[in-house]
């Protein structure tokens, strides 16, 4: 649509639409209070950290795991859903992983949550619009300027243990 940007995925979005419109296939109930069926629903989402290139084979490892499963019925339609629905580029986050890069949009939901307020205004004018984006530039540059750089939240250890899960 624009020239020059890329489309990220959100790990974050990517588990509550599995979660919101997945699990109710008559198992939210099941979701909700079984660890063990919880944990299957898990293994889907999983599916994000793989390699693309080893992605087909993975959901196909996954299928056959799933029929043999306690919840193979809860769960036939649960991976349907996933398959049909969501294309690999819109919810793998493994080259975000090999790169350092966030998996989730929180960053940039949090400066649109932020200039909405600072516009305070459902109809603002393109003045207004402007001057907002002006002071939330200035405002992200002093903060950059006092913390030398932009903090990172993921601990170290975190970081490294998610690298070696993939």
């Amino acid at each position: 649509m624009f020239a020059g940007i890329e489309f990220r995925p959100c790990f974050f979005h990517l588990q509550k639409s599995v979660i919101r419109d997945d699990v109710p296939y008559g198992s939210k109930e099941l979701y909700d209070n079984n660890e063990a069926f919880r944990r299957e629903v898990n293994l889907i989402l999983a599916l994000a950290f793989t390699p693309i290139e080893e992605l087909s084979m993975a959901f196909t490892k996954l299928r056959e795991y799933m029929e043999d499963s306690t919840f193979a019925e809860q769960m036939q339609p649960i991976l349907d859903y996933f398959e049909n629905s969501f294309t690999i580029v819109k919810w793998n986050v493994i080259k975000l992983v090999m790169s350092d890069e966030p998996r989730t949009s929180n960053s940039i939901e949090f400066f649109n949550g932020q200039l909405v307020r600072t516009i305070a205004a459902s109809h603002p004018t393109i003045w207004k619009l402007i001057e907002s984006l002006r002071n939330e530039f200035a405002i992200s540059e002093q903060k950059c300027l006092q913390d030398g750089l932009v903090k990172k939240r993921r601990s170290e250890e975190s970081r490294i243990v998610i690298l070696m899960l993939v």
